[in-house]
C-alpha cells in the first residue's frame, strides 16, 4: 500500500510480538472470544496473506483500483 504511494521505505517500530506458540494466552483466546484454534487459524490466513473467500470482491476491486493508477 505504501509503495503505491511512492515510498521505497517507511520508518517503523515493533511495539509487539505475536508468538504463534503463545495462542492460548492471546486476549481474545483468554476472553472466550475465539477458540484457540479459531485464533491460530486467523493467524495463519493474515501471514500466509489468504483471507477468506468473503473478502474476495473487497481484493479485487482494490486490485483493480491499484492497477488503474499505473
Amino acid at each position: 500500500m505504501v509503495a503505491s504511494l511512492g515510498y521505497k521505505t517507511i520508518k517503523s517500530l515493533v511495539t509487539k510480538v505475536v508468538r504463534f506458540e503463545d495462542a492460548k494466552y492471546w486476549p481474545n483466546v483468554v476472553n472466550g472470544t475465539f477458540k484457540k484454534n479459531e485464533a491460530e487459524q486467523i493467524f495463519n490466513r493474515y501471514f500466509e496473506a489468504n483471507p477468506p473467500n468473503f473478502n474476495k470482491d473487497w481484493i479485487l476491486y482494490c486490485k483493480e483500483l491499484i492497477s488503474s493508477e499505473s
